[in-house]
Parts: structure tokens; C-alpha cells; sequence
């Protein structure tokens, strides 16, 4: 067998590789370059077929990402071709759930930034006044703003603030539940009605004790004894607030996830240890996350609960998994770095200048 007809083959071969319509265009490309080479020896030649063979694997993906974009703009091969990976069908499943879990993300430290503008904790005089109405003739003392998330890790609150009795004041409370919502009633103070109201049980339960008032921004809840809360309500702009932070994070766990597609080589190690992170992180999160919202605890609302779910997110636990989103962005710009070395291959497309005898 001669040396022309082995070279041949080995074109044959390699634009047989190549996808259906993209082959006869490449085998003739190659045989031209391979006749302007006929002087220069039949190791250069050589050279030149291990070259075109080097990049292979990525000209078949140029020619898939190429052929995709004349595809609808919503049909899953253009999906996957603007994610980086054509003949995965997998990336397109896993960009929806990192940009699903992104979006939550975004929704919480949205609204979390939100609160920051809400209707103000009473101070001072304001303060003062709420103490006298709900305790007349009382001396009464506020606390501090409460965390949004506390120190236990049971809860999180919207910032509210605790009023008690001075312990000093030896005076008895006297007061009932009925005289502190009339009093409140009649200061402009409106009663919130409790979500559980009509529920089995509920007669009986020690919900039926607890008092909610609300005015401007703030309720005030009451369920006996020498002490009340106020904390702030939802604001009716929040809605807003985490629909475009949900739109802006799904879209950056949409574009994070396409930039880690075209940069991970298929089937490389640092493709595939940036998976097996990404993969059992995305799922078990949008499980726990996704999964505390189908329970309402008793006296919220479903609206009331649904923002004090962002908050966990934001200030519990939840809030670490953008370290392990990082782990895997930066296995994969590490993976990307070492694989795309200068001179360690030639670009995509045709074989670039060929490496020096």
C-alpha cells in the first residue's frame, strides 16, 4: 500500500466521523491541503492528519452548534447547542433545574434587600403611645429589633420588636384581650383574621387566644400575659421584588450553566467531577427547598410563609450552597484553563499551523 493511498484512508476515515452533510466538504478540504503538502514530505503530512485528527471532537461539536441555530429557537438540539453540549441531552434538564434553583436564590436576596424598605419598627414617641394603649397606666419597655434569622435556627422574622412590662412596675396587668383590640380598634388598628379560622380543631386550640392587629405596615400580636410583639408586614410591592430577582437569577443559573457547558470538554474529568457536584447539589436543594413550601405552620398565612421561607434561604443554611456552586465553576475554569493551553492543539475548525519538525 502506498503512502497515497494509506492517506486516503485515514481522510475516509476521519470525515466519516464527521456528521451526515458536513463530510464531503471536510474530506475535500483536507485532500487539497494534503496535494498542496505533496512536496513537503510524508512527515509533515503526517503531522498535518494527527492535527486534523486532535480536533476532531471539536469540529463535530462547531458543526452541531452551527446546524442547531437553524433549528425553532425553543427545540431541545438548539436548546443543548446554546448550552455547549449538542449531544447532550441531559444539560438541557440540568440548565432548567440550576436556573429553577437560581431564580429561588434570586427571589430570596431580592426580598431580603427589600426589607430593608419596609414600614420602620416603632421607636420613641410611637413607641411609647402603642405601649400605653395596649397597657394603659403600665410602664412599658421595647426591646431590641429582632434578626432576621435568629441564633437558634428555628425561624426566620421579618425584624420585629417585643414590648413587656417593666418588671419594676409592680402593678398587676388587668387588661383582657377584648379591651386591647377595642382600644386598638379605635387608634386605627384593623383585625387580621387568623388563616386557621374554620379548621377542625381549631375552637380548641390555643390560637383562638392570640390576638393580631394591623396598621400601616405593622401587625401587633398579642396572646396574654405582660408582653406583645410587633413585627413588620409583607409589603404589598414585595411581589415585585422577587418575581424580577426570581427572573434575574434564573437567568444567570441559566447562563452559568451554558457558560460550564461550553467550556468542560465532554467526557473530560473536570467535566464530569463538576456533574457528579452539580447534579446531587441541585436536586437535593430544590427537594428541601422546594419541599418547605407545602406546609403551613399554624396561624400564617400561605402568603406570610412563603416570605419567611425566602428568608431562610437567604440567612439560614440554605445560604452555602453558593459555595458549592462555586467549587464546581471553578473545577470547571480550571479544567477549561488546562485543556486550551496555547499550542497544546489548534483551534476548532480547520487544523491549524502545524507543530514544528
Amino acid at each position: 500500500m502506498t503512502t497515497a493511498t494509506a492517506e486516503r484512508i485515514l481522510v475516509a476515515v476521519l470525515a466519516g466521523l464527521l456528521p451526515p452533510g458536513f463530510r464531503e466538504r471536510q474530506r475535500a478540504e483536507w485532500s487539497a491541503d494534503l496535494a498542496d503538502l505533496r512536496s513537503a514530505g510524508p512527515a509533515v503530512r503526517c503531522r498535518y492528519l494527527m492535527a486534523a485528527a486532535w480536533t476532531l471532537p471539536t469540529l463535530r461539536r462547531a458543526v452541531r452548534r452551527s446546524r442547531a441555530t437553524s433549528l425553532p429557537f425553543l427545540s431541545p438540539r438548539r436548546l443543548r447547542a446554546g448550552l455547549g453540549r449538542p449531544g447532550t441531552p441531559g444539560i438541557v434538564a440540568l440548565a432548567t433545574l440550576v436556573s429553577l434553583l437560581a431564580g429561588l436564590f434570586g427571589a430570596a436576596y431580592a426580598t431580603r434587600a427589600g426589607w430593608e424598605y419596609a414600614t420602620p419598627l416603632p421607636v420613641g414617641t410611637q413607641a411609647q403611645m402603642l405601649g400605653r394603649t395596649v397597657f394603659p397606666g403600665l410602664t412599658v419597655r421595647g426591646g431590641n429589633d429582632a434578626p432576621f434569622w435568629n441564633p437558634s435556627g428555628e425561624q426566620a422574622e421579618f425584624g420585629a420588636v417585643r414590648f413587656v412590662v417593666d418588671p419594676a412596675d409592680t402593678r398587676p396587668v388587668t387588661t383582657t384581650t377584648a379591651a386591647i383590640r377595642d382600644r386598638l380598634a379605635a387608634t386605627g388598628w384593623r383585625a387580621v383574621r387568623n388563616p386557621d379560622v374554620g379548621m377542625p380543631g381549631f375552637a380548641s386550640s390555643a390560637q383562638t387566644a392570640v390576638l393580631k392587629m394591623a396598621r400601616d405596615g405593622l401587625v401587633v400580636t398579642y396572646d396574654g400575659g405582660d408582653d406583645f410583639t410587633v413585627a413588620r408586614a409583607v409589603p404589598p410591592w414585595m411581589g415585585w421584588v422577587a418575581a424580577s430577582g426570581a427572573l434575574v437569577g434564573g437567568l444567570i443559573g441559566w447562563a452559568l450553566t451554558g457558560w460550564a457547558g461550553r467550556r468542560a470538554d465532554v467526557g473530560s474529568a473536570g467535566g464530569q467531577l463538576a456533574a457528579m457536584v452539580a447534579w446531587p447539589t441541585v436536586v437535593v436543594m430544590l427537594v428541601q427547598l422546594l419541599g418547605g413550601l407545602l406546609g403551613r405552620p399554624g396561624g400564617q398565612t400561605w402568603h406570610d410563609m412563603f416570605y419567611l421561607h425566602l428568608l431562610y434561604i437567604v440567612e439560614g443554611p440554605p445560604k452555602w450552597t453558593g459555595a458549592v456552586a462555586l467549587v464546581a465553576v471553578v473545577i470547571v475554569a480550571v479544567q477549561a484553563r488546562l485543556s486550551r493551553r496555547p499550542g497544546q492543539y489548534p483551534p476548532p475548525g480547520r487544523p491549524g499551523p502545524l507543530p514544528a519538525a
